[in-house]
């Protein structure tokens, strides 16, 4: 009898983990997701994280920080993988910071101005500072 159960909490867990793989397959690559972004059971959260530690110590993800990962893009030329593209970074940090992008970076995307901010200012609801530099992966 006991078997029989750990026969099918495995089949259940391999269901699982296929299922987390193939929604993960299913996020544009290049693009910054998290746990949000994933749809599971609340008890399975230790689950999902080990599993995304897991993908990310195999190179399939690359992880940004704590709880936030990106599938990687693959160079057309062969020549590896592709580093996260600062505008997802910035669509990423104002979704998690619930704000939005303004200043001079803002007016040279729209062709406005030729000046090239060195600062990136993100308006939010609550002031605090947040440093983004052009490096951050």
């Amino acid at each position: 009898m006991l078997s029989l159960q750990i026969e099918i909490k495995d089949i259940n867990m391999a269901s699982f983990r296929k299922e987390i793989l193939g929604q993960i397959e299913r996020i544009d690559a290049g693009r910054i997701f998290t746990f949000r972004d994933l749809s599971f059971e609340t008890e399975k959260t230790a689950n999902v994280a080990v599993l995304l530690s897991e993908q990310s110590r195999k190179g399939i993800l690359v992880r940004v920080e704590k709880g936030a990962y990106f599938r990687p893009k693959k160079s057309v030329l062969g020549l590896g993988k592709l580093p996260v593209y600062q505008d997802e970074q910035f669509r990423y940090l104002t979704e998690k910071l619930n704000g939005y992008i303004t200043g001079a970076y803002v007016y040279n995307k729209m062709g406005l101005t030729e000046q090239v901010a060195t600062t990136i200012t993100i308006a939010t609801p609550t002031q605090f500072v947040v440093s983004v530099s052009r490096t951050w992966i």
